[in-house]
């Protein structure tokens, strides 16, 4: 038995000679061919013509980006503001594209140095006033330096003289110089010890300008006894030259209007002026081409440690969205059942990281690996195996969505808080980015397919030149065609 149930006209078409059919409760039958004719057409519905001309819905969108609005104030300091009611604190973000190193070593440590006593000078303020600041957080690059000041929102004027101390400080002196030094010793006593300072050598053997072991375990030492060197002289000269509204950006995030966080900043920095003096970029270095291995034994022989650098493409490159799609499934490495042959072949436990970074002159993705004694080898042969999966096309469509589902999910926490806002916005400043990047970011990441992925693994995971550096007992290459084709540097 066959039934046509022709919705809208409410008739039932019978293909046997009797058929119930519930409508609206009743109970109706007729043969195929005594059917009435309708006497009237359906009559339409109020919305008919709107439902037929309505456009597609929109998918739901991950990354919700505040409602953005800019001006440039009288002295050249450009105001942008990320407006966002639903949130109860302020954020703002300094960006300035000067104060970045003008070349390697000295003028890396002086940025940050000036940056410290700026702060070491506005430390009085920020301790009488503990309530108003949530925290300082920043950061020196190759694109610039990066100031934010975070604060409840009915705390706005305190967090706008709190930046005023800051950036326009009462004359340097040595007290704040000193206090400056040691707050940059201690950290330097971290970021330049193995494993930590393997990342800096590793860039150094990408680009060839590695030096030799001893000098390595010595990089603490080194870079201390070069911020020794600097003088209170050099930090007021630096912050003269290289601090001033031109070119620089105020980013605001938060319940703020633009109204509101442009009165701020003319009673708090509307006088500031300045004639900086142009921050000439450092000349990127070029890849040594081929792959490079330097291996040293470690002074921590618990565990091998892995770092393996490739050229990273800038964030204006064709590439970026690509290669960070990539960098995602490399973070995420069991999604290719890496984890499980690391510890099925060896047992090994291990620490894994896979991130770009920017230095001084360029930006380079490292990937950091921590095994087990002797297993370092293994993790190189399974990492490289994870390469040319990547680039033999062998991404699944489910892989790339999970690598965008990563991404984008990694970009919405960020610009979820006030914090997170200002500095992204920030950030796009110094890396002169587009007013809108992240307004489009989402629809550029979905429009990648694994095609557009796979011809960037080639192009940088295969083709493009590698350095890896190993901490820790000897590296085995014996019966693995993958590590074939290393050169060892002496």
């Amino acid at each position: 038995m066959t039934c046509d149930h022709r919705l809208g006209w409410r008739r039932f078409v019978c293909l046997a000679a009797v058929c119930a059919v519930p409508v609206l409760g009743l109970v109706s039958c007729h043969p195929a061919s005594g059917l009435p004719a309708p006497s009237q057409p359906l009559t339409p519905t109020p919305d008919a013509d709107f439902r037929s001309h309505a456009p597609d819905a929109e998918p739901r969108r991950l990354l919700r980006v505040p409602s953005l609005s800019s001006t440039v104030l009288p002295n050249g300091l450009k105001l942008i503001v990320a407006e966002d009611d639903d949130l109860p604190t302020v954020s703002i973000a300094f960006a300035n594209p000067l104060a970045r190193p003008a070349h390697r070593s000295l003028y890396a440590l002086l940025g940050e140095l000036t940056l410290a006593t700026l702060l070491a000078a506005a430390k009085p303020i920020q301790d009488r006033d503990e309530s108003a600041v949530v925290a300082f957080e920043t950061a020196v690059g190759p694109r610039g330096t990066r100031l934010t000041l975070s604060g409840v929102a009915d705390t706005l004027p305190q967090v706008g003289e709190h930046l005023r101390v800051v950036l326009l400080p009462p004359p340097l002196d040595s007290l704040a110089f000193s206090r400056a030094k040691a707050t940059l010793s201690a950290g330097l006593a971290t970021s330049h010890r193995v494993p930590s300072g393997m990342s800096r050598f590793a860039a150094d053997v990408l680009y060839g300008s590695d030096e030799n072991d001893q000098q390595l375990e010595r990089a603490e030492e080194r870079a201390k006894e070069t911020l020794a060197q600097l003088s209170l002289e050099q930090v007021q000269d630096y912050y003269q030259k290289r601090y001033s509204p031109t070119r620089s950006a105020l980013v605001f995030a938060g319940p703020v209007t633009l109204d509101q966080a442009t009165a701020v900043v003319e009673r708090e920095l509307g006088a500031w002026r300045g004639h900086p003096q142009t921050a000439k970029p450092p000349t990127p270095r070029v890849a040594t081409p081929g792959r490079r291995l330097r291996r040293f034994t470690s002074s921590t022989p618990d565990a091998d440690r892995l770092v393996v650098a490739l050229p990273c493409p800038a964030t204006t490159s064709p590439d970026y969205l690509a290669f960070e799609l990539l960098a995602q499934l490399l973070e995420r490495v069991p999604s290719f059942e890496l984890a499980h042959t690391l510890r099925q072949d060896s047992g090994i436990a291990y620490a894994w990281s896979a991130h770009c970074f920017d230095t001084i002159d360029e930006r380079t993705f490292l990937v950091q690996v921590e095994t087990a004694p002797g297993e370092a080898g293994l993790a190189l042969e399974a990492l490289l195996g994870v390469f040319e999966h990547l680039a033999d096309g062998k991404l699944t469509i489910a892989d790339l969505a999970t690598a965008r589902a990563s991404f984008l999910a990694d970009r919405a926490a960020a610009l979820s808080s006030t914090r997170g806002s200002a500095q992204a916005l920030a950030d796009a400043f110094l890396n002169d980015l587009p007013d809108d990047f992240y307004e489009t970011l989402e629809a550029r990441v979905n429009q990648l397919t694994p095609a557009a992925l796979q011809v960037t693994a080639r192009r940088y995971l295969r083709e493009a030149p590698m350095a890896i550096v190993v901490a820790g007992k000897q590296l085995a290459f014996g019966g693995r065609p993958l590590l074939q084709g290393i050169s060892e540097s002496p």
